[in-house]
């Protein structure tokens, strides 16, 4: 009788380590899951999905990162863009430009008036 009992305490335990390796097999499967996940929000996430985000007067037309703490942002306040390097510790001015026309004007009209300031 005792190779009966033996052997059925075997299978459950046999069974249990089993199934503690499927379980920590699917946990590590999560994990990584969403990690990645965290990691494509951080690089292709609200900010690349959007073209602009304007607060009022300033609007962030661009961003370009160049490392993973470094990037350009081309920023429009009133009638002027801003090229602005930014990086973990600290935001260079690099260059501006005026702009003449207002932002919300059509492209069409914008392209007419260049047209006809040219002839």
């Amino acid at each position: 009788m005792m190779t009966m009992s033996n052997a059925t305490f075997a299978s459950p335990q046999v069974s249990l380590g089993v199934a503690s390796l499927k379980m920590a097999g699917a946990l590590f499967f999560l994990l990584a899951f969403i990690l990645l996940l965290y990691y494509l929000l951080r690089r292709f996430g609200p900010k690349s999905i959007f073209k602009s985000q304007s607060h009022g007067e300033l609007e962030v037309i661009c961003s370009i990162p160049i490392n993973p703490k470094k990037s350009l942002l081309m920023v429009r306040f009133l009638n002027k863009k801003v090229l602005i390097g930014v990086s973990e510790n600290s935001m260079t001015f690099l260059s501006e430009v005026e702009v003449d026309h207002d932002k919300d004007e059509d492209f069409g009209k914008v392209l007419e008036q260049e047209k006809n300031s040219c002839s």
